[in-house]
């Protein structure tokens, strides 16, 4: 957690974020979904990403040399037609799997950009920026120049892809990317609309690891007084110009980790995902995501399972009354059984480990992992409230977090910053999680084991892991019958909700990926569904970027 010592022109700035009436966000966990084009790429269909390789010349490699580190980035982001399982960990097919087949994100890796040494970054050297940037120190000048520095680099970067060297930029390659043919969706799929589906840095120079909302950034008034910003508009042949919204920099990495698997976190955020892990170490960062506590040196962890409910890929049974479920390993079904309503409920599902593929670092072969959710702790849509979601994240207070992990053996080590234990924490055949007499307000010194709500109060809830085998569980739920199965899911799935056989709630096809089959209620119906979503862009005043180009991972 970074904390600001804010001035005079910076709480000013922050005042006039807050007004903003507009309702739209970066990397707001889809508490909107109407906002693809400035504050997030597309994420159906078959999407065009441009990968740009940056080699500082006077910059050393985290292992190998130039042709090795081209060779690997090359390999990874290589587009064919196999499946995760086949092909093993790639950039397009872990979306394309996390996502049950609905998201396709193609790569195309540009030719070179070189550069003979780091840019200006500030008052940095060596392309590395610490943490903070100067503004932690109360260097909102050294930090407000950094930005700047940064997006001027980021712009030459794009120069040089697309038109190559010239008098006016340093590098020394590059060139040949038309920024059109990676502009194939907006906010109706399949439909260009004038701005890029994701551009994607990787370099061997020391950059943190970031993603920044370049086009909203250049566009503030409240910027001004940097002086002439990037428009991050490029000329294209038949059209307006092309935008490029935001860019993800796969930041350095140290063996085993890579920069490449870094790429894929990244683009989350690009996505829509807010930061799942607590570098202020006050909790342990959560496991089992992509966007969590994952180390970059296994195959990445799938999506949590709200994660994928919140961006419509993952199909959803809402428990209406007691029922029994047999839910398959989720890379493959995306099933996931959501118990209870309102703002704080759980989702349960099976988890497995396919190495070379997906939950790479899973200590164990399977488990059934049950996350508690809780809404009120969502971002915010409000314009600029990402800069507070920097400050406070949405997972770095024990027992007030957005999401949280139910351990099985109730021990919470999680909430108090320990290592995880997948054997400890994940749900196996017979463990069970049931409410408590004890309402009083769950913390460090009443961590009570169960689904009582977080402030203490009762529920009526309890999930039970019947059998847990290697490629999926059977679980029986107990839980009160509703008025409305499909309530919640109207405002949670990006799919319409129908009701089973059995009464439950649905949403989502329930289709397999990439093998056929489906995985539903015992003695229910299919329930599938249509999908569809609209989307409209909104102006995001914001300041203060210095702190996302200092978000630097403790471990990557």
């Amino acid at each position: 957690m970074h904390c600001l010592r804010t001035g005079p022109l910076a709480a000013v700035l922050a005042i006039a974020v807050i007004a903003s009436p507009a309702r739209a966000d970066y990397i707001d966990h889809f508490a909107t979904r109407t906002d693809v084009g400035v504050h997030k790429v597309p994420s159906r269909g078959t999407t065009r990403v441009l990968v740009i390789p940056v080699f500082v010349d006077d910059q050393p490699y985290s292992s190998g040399d130039e042709a090795s580190f081209l060779a690997e980035v090359e390999d990874f982001f290589a587009v064919d037609d196999r499946s995760v399982f086949d092909g093993g960990f790639r950039f397009t097919s872990y979306w394309e799997q996390a996502s049950l087949g609905r998201f396709r994100p193609e790569a195309t890796v540009a030719a070179p950009v070189h550069f003979p040494s780091c840019p200006p970054l500030g008052g940095n050297e060596d392309c590395a920026i610490p943490r903070g940037a100067g503004v932690a120190d109360g260097d909102i000048a050294g930090a407000a120049q950094t930005l700047k520095d940064a997006m001027l680099f980021l712009n030459e970067t794009l120069l040089c892809a697309t038109a190559g060297p010239s008098a006016e930029r340093r590098c020394t390659s590059g060139g040949g990317v038309d920024l059109a043919a990676f502009d194939t969706s907006g906010n109706q799929q399949g439909v260009a609309d004038g701005f890029v589906d994701g551009v994607i840095v990787v370099s061997n120079a020391q950059f943190p690891g970031i993603a920044l909302p370049v086009k909203d950034l250049s566009s503030q008034p409240l910027l001004s007084f940097l002086g002439p910003l990037p428009s991050f508009v490029y000329p294209s042949p038949g059209t307006d110009g092309i935008t490029v919204p935001s860019i993800g920099i796969a930041g350095f990495a140290r063996a085993p980790a890579r920069e490449t698997f870094v790429a894929v976190h990244e683009f989350g955020h690009l996505l829509g995902f807010c930061d799942l892990y607590n570098e202020a170490g006050t909790t342990t960062d959560l496991p089992w995501t992509v966007m969590g506590g994952w180390f970059y040196s296994t195959p990445a962890s799938l999506l949590d399972p709200f994660s994928r409910v919140a961006i419509g890929w993952a199909n959803v049974i809402d428990v209406n009354g007691p029922g029994r479920f047999t839910i398959p390993s989720a890379a493959r079904s995306g099933v996931v059984v959501k118990v209870g309503q309102g703002d704080e409920f759980f989702m349960v599902e099976h988890r497995q480990r396919t190495d070379d593929a997906i939950d790479g670092d899973l200590d164990v072969d399977s488990g059934v992992f049950i996350e508690r959710v809780r809404l009120q702790k969502r971002p915010a849509s409000a314009p600029g409230n990402y800069i507070a979601t920097l400050q406070n994240c949405v997972n770095c207070v024990a027992f007030d977090s957005m999401l949280m992990v139910e351990e099985a053996d109730g021990a919470y080590d999680l909430q108090r910053g320990r290592p995880r234990n997948d054997a400890a924490d994940l749900f196996q055949t017979g463990q069970a999680i049931g409410p408590s007499t004890n309402v009083a307000a769950r913390s460090l010194q009443n961590p009570v084991f169960s689904t009582n709500l977080l402030s203490g109060a009762a529920t009526d809830l309890r999930i039970t892991v019947v059998e847990s085998t290697a490629d999926g569980a059977v679980i029986e739920v107990e839980a009160p019958l509703l008025a409305d199965p499909c309530f919640d899911l109207e405002s949670l799935c990006l799919q319409d909700c129908a009701v089973d056989d059995e009464g439950h709630g649905r949403c989502g096809g329930f289709e397999t990926f990439p093998v056929p089959g489906a995985a539903v209620d015992e003695g229910a119906g299919d329930g599938g569904c249509a999908c569809g979503t609209t989307a409209a862009r909104s102006p995001l005043p914001a300041f203060l970027l210095a702190l996302w180009l200092a978000r630097r991972r403790r471990h990557g």
